[in-house]
């Protein structure tokens, strides 16, 4: 029974469609003779848990003119298919209070046999080759493909397709010096390509012991393309020069020639990178670092290499042994052999003064400090709000009454020192 199509979106399970567009013979013999009265289409689709089935079917894609209700069947004869349009064809599956699903995918069946046009039937490209693409029209659910024939021209893509599309395709420079052609096939039809012969100029390339220079040998490039080199060392060796048609362009990597008008040449060469170890070692009784910059223990022939002795607080820096010579806490080294350099370190004489403090103030520096022989080293003693200095014990003897400072002068032994208050 036929009926206006209806969409209820209650129901979401989706039925599945499969077109196997199988017709029976008489339309296939129609097709043959093209006396299109009359054709028809079998569909299949997948079973869902569903009530029935309803077959949407219409010459607008997703605007449904008829609908077949096809009960609990999952496939359905559509017959009188009027010649010539493409039909377009869905399903909904509904449960038992008649609610259906949304719509399944949809496919479509061209009652009219295919015919095929391109956008163009040849074209003439230049020697440095080209890139272009071919629009294809026909049909839905009519199928094609490209096909070229020669290894110089490549289908990027839409190698096939259905229903209308498009072809793109590269045409590679022509380095044989003569004019060719080819036939490229698209969908049944004849696309002609003529590619113009264009000067060809070699570069040749060339490479001394150590290293490579790639692509190798002669290349053959037409006129007005480019073509690039790597310029690469084997281990142990570093790029000396290049030489782009016997002037240097120094120790370059990497040489594109471009818009090429002339033959040309390209050579590199090379030369041992030697390195050598640097050591660093320290001595003495006091702490420190030995650094480099740049930083390492291997350098390259002729790298200069700046090394720092840093002593620690409690020592001092007293000089180099070895590459290094001086009391300077830096040095210079050129690379040209091994070196070894030796930092001497020395623990500093120093002395320990603590001190503390009572309630009622505070004295600065607090704690545990660290004087070197012959040094002198002042306290300051501070009352808090409402105290004032009752007096500076130092070494256990009151040395001054109400004083806010004390001064440890030229220091030969260790010390203590505290501050007491009192309040006003």
């Amino acid at each position: 029974m036929l009926h206006p199509a209806r969409s209820i979106n209650s129901f979401r399970k989706k039925s599945i469609l499969i077109v196997h567009m199988v017709t029976f013979v008489m339309m296939l013999l129609l097709i043959t003779t093209n006396v299109l009265n009359a054709s028809q289409v079998s569909l299949t689709w997948s079973a869902e848990d569903a009530a029935g089935y309803r077959l949407y079917y219409g010459t607008t894609s997703r605007t449904y003119s008829w609908v077949v209700d096809t009960g609990s069947m999952t496939s359905y004869t559509v017959q009188n298919l009027s010649a010539g349009p493409v039909y377009y064809f869905a399903v909904k599956s509904y449960d038992s209070s008649g609610h259906e699903s949304s719509y399944s995918n949809e496919v479509s069946f061209n009652t009219g046999s295919c015919t095929y046009t391109i956008s163009s039937s040849s074209i003439t490209v230049p020697a440095t080759g080209t890139s272009g693409n071919l629009t294809v029209t026909t049909q839905a659910g009519c199928t094609w493909t490209a096909t070229t024939g020669v290894d110089w021209v490549t289908i990027i893509s839409g190698a096939s397709g259905s229903n209308s599309g498009s072809v793109a395709y590269t045409v590679a420079p022509n380095t044989t010096g003569a004019s060719r052609s080819a036939t490229f096939t698209v969908a049944g039809q004849i696309f002609s390509i003529t590619q113009n012969a264009g000067q060809v100029f070699a570069i040749s390339a060339s490479a001394g012991t150590g290293g490579a220079v790639s692509p190798s040998g002669t290349t053959s490039v037409v006129s007005g393309g480019q073509q690039a080199y790597a310029i690469t060392p084997t281990s142990g060796y570093g790029i000396n020069k290049v030489l782009i048609d016997g002037t240097s362009i120094g120790a370059a990597s990497s040489y594109t020639f471009t818009s090429v008008k002339a033959n040309h040449t390209i050579s590199a060469t090379f030369t041992k990178t030697t390195t050598y170890s640097l050591t660093l070692n320290k001595t003495g009784t006091g702490t420190g670092t030995v650094t480099t910059s740049p930083t390492g223990t291997n350098f390259a022939a002729g790298t200069v290499v700046t090394v720092t002795a840093t002593p620690v607080a409690t020592s001092i820096f007293t000089g180099w042994s070895g590459a290094c010579i001086g009391t300077s806490t830096t040095c210079k080294l050129t690379m040209y052999s091994a070196k070894t350099v030796t930092a001497k370190f020395t623990a500093k004489k120093y002395y320990t003064i603590s001190a503390a403090t009572t309630t009622g103030g505070k004295i600065s520096p607090i704690g545990t400090s660290y004087a070197s022989s012959g040094t002198n080293l002042t306290y300051t003693v501070t009352p808090s709000a409402g105290y004032k200095v009752k007096y500076i014990l130092v070494d256990d003897l009151i040395m001054n009454w109400g004083a806010t400072s004390y001064t440890f002068r030229d220091i030969s032994t260790n010390h203590t020192i505290t501050a007491y208050f009192t309040k006003l």
